[in-house]
């Protein structure tokens, strides 16, 4: 087993950047459940809520390991998937600040 060189988690920063996502993905069927009855929220409760939660679980089950030969990228809530990139792989490890 190689050492490990550094472990870690997503920047919490990505749990409500996740959420968005999963709710644009729906947005068009919360619309018509708005137009459909407006004074109901529980459709709307309901997609947030779950959108939250996955969110949260998917931020727990994922994590990464650099070791000297690869970089390992686990995740996954309900199977595991774990990633093995070979650093002689790697090209660029460039940031940008926009």
């Amino acid at each position: 087993m190689s050492d490990i060189l550094l472990e870690g988690r997503l920047d919490p920063r990505t749990i409500p950047l996740r959420i968005l996502e999963r709710l644009a993905r729906f947005a068009i069927v919360l619309v018509a459940l708005v137009l459909n009855d407006p004074g109901n929220l529980a459709p709307w409760l309901l997609v947030v809520g779950l959108s939250t939660g996955l969110s949260l679980l998917e931020y727990a089950r994922t994590s990464y390991r650099l070791t000297p030969d690869a970089l390992e990228i686990a995740s996954g809530v309900l199977t595991r998937r774990v990633r093995r990139i070979p650093l002689d792989r790697v090209q660029d490890l460039g940031t940008e600040a926009t």
